[in-house]
């Protein structure tokens, strides 16, 4: 995932191109009480990690993104079966896999038009080996919360001597 920030009275259009403007009404996004639920959960975890990575880090500054890692968990959650899934459901905070895409998806779609000057670009990726093809329930819930056809590319791996 890759963050940028810049002023109030910048928006960044697909072709990189600021636009002033000052007119930008908030709307409001209604949660139901599980989605403000798993979203507290989600905080909750994000900080945890951040704490993680903190203590645990050789170095003064790094740069985490717990969005990134939430829809990374979210994606393996939804080819993920038994302990593994129950695992990733704890640290997403969710009952269902189901709820969670749901959710992802809701929030990519919703935040921008509440916001006019929010813009989600979300860079995870799958990618697999050639001539792996992953199931096709698999591929259409990933798509489906994430708004992305799969980039499939062979790889090319190189054994080091």
């Amino acid at each position: 995932m890759f963050c940028s920030c810049g002023n109030d009275n910048e928006l960044i259009t697909p072709d990189d191109d600021p636009v002033i403007d000052d007119y930008n009404p908030r709307g409001e996004l209604v949660l139901t009480s599980e989605e403000a639920g798993i979203i507290d959960k989600q905080n909750s975890s994000a900080f945890k990690m951040l704490g993680f990575f903190n203590a645990n880090s050789e170095n003064d500054n790094f740069m985490i993104s717990p969005l990134s890692a939430h829809y990374a968990l979210g994606m393996l959650a939804n080819g993920a079966s038994g302990t593994t899934l129950q695992e990733i459901k704890n640290v997403l905070g969710i009952n269902s896999v189901d709820e969670f895409n749901a959710l992802s998806r809701r929030l990519l779609c919703e935040i921008p038009d509440v916001d006019k000057k929010s813009v989600i670009h979300n860079a995870n990726s799958l990618w697999f080996n050639k001539g792996f093809t992953p199931l096709s329930s698999f591929s259409s819930a990933i798509e489906g919360y994430n708004r992305q056809k799969w980039l499939v590319k062979p790889l090319q791996l190189t054994k080091y001597q």
